[in-house]
């Protein structure tokens, strides 16, 4: 995968799940220590976990696509709050095999797949992808389409803001480095850092735990060493 930038962590072109919205915990209980920001990256474990240590020595387990969907999702919600969500032209167009009804929905409904990112060019019978979202990796575009025909018909049962909500969670799964993909140091650090810049770092906006820490007292008593 790519170094990550200032700004994100890297992506990797991996298959995405959709998975249900669910509404953000409240006053939800942190699971990361208060530190986050000195956290230390020490090791990837099974291609999908993050292992960290803070100051105050515990160890910290990070799941790195639910962290890196809550740091996509934070980043495109506050650009789509002031409809300027970072695009990317393609070099070349992308032939879309969308049915005749998905055809139908882009062609009615350009001004919302603009205000997400998306341009379309080729013809009513033979549409092209010309730009999108810069966070989606190439293998994922053409499914992110489609994500967003079933938001704009309703599929989910939201319309409105509720739509744009689950859609700009969608944007993030699509965006996000997947289980499977293996992160450098320097990227393991990277997207530790930036999940500890985020609002609400503890969780994804599915709703799952972003971490799980284990503190030294936790590993004496599984070990034996006290009561």
């Amino acid at each position: 995968p790519p170094r990550p930038a200032a700004a994100r962590a890297p992506t990797a072109p991996a298959p995405a799940t959709r998975a249900p919205a669910t509404p953000e915990p409240a006053g939800a209980a942190p699971l990361l220590p208060d530190d986050a920001p000195r956290w230390r990256a020490l090791a990837q474990f099974a291609s999908a976990y993050i292992l960290a240590t803070g100051s105050d020595g515990a160890l910290a387990i990070i799941d790195q696509h639910a962290a890196h969907e809550r740091i996509t999702f934070e980043r495109v919600r506050q650009q789509h709050a002031v409809r300027a969500i970072e695009r990317q032209r393609l070099l070349l167009e992308l032939p879309l095999a969308l049915s005749p009804a998905a055809r139908e929905v882009v062609h009615q409904q350009r001004s919302a797949f603009a205000a997400w990112g998306f341009e379309f060019g080729g013809t009513a019978d033979a549409l092209t992808l010309r730009a999108a979202p810069a966070s989606i990796a190439a293998a994922r575009l053409e499914a992110a389409v489609l994500d967003a025909v079933d938001h704009l018909t309703g599929a989910g049962g939201d319309d409105g803001a509720a739509r744009d909500e689950r859609w700009l969670i969608t944007l993030a799964c699509h965006s996000s480095v997947r289980a499977g993909a293996r992160l450098s140091p320097d990227e393991q650090q990277a997207l530790l850092d930036q999940l500890a810049a985020c609002a609400q770092p503890h969780h994804c906006p599915h709703g799952r735990p972003t971490s799980i820490a284990i503190t030294p007292q936790h590993l004496e008593q599984r070990f034996g060493r006290r009561s």
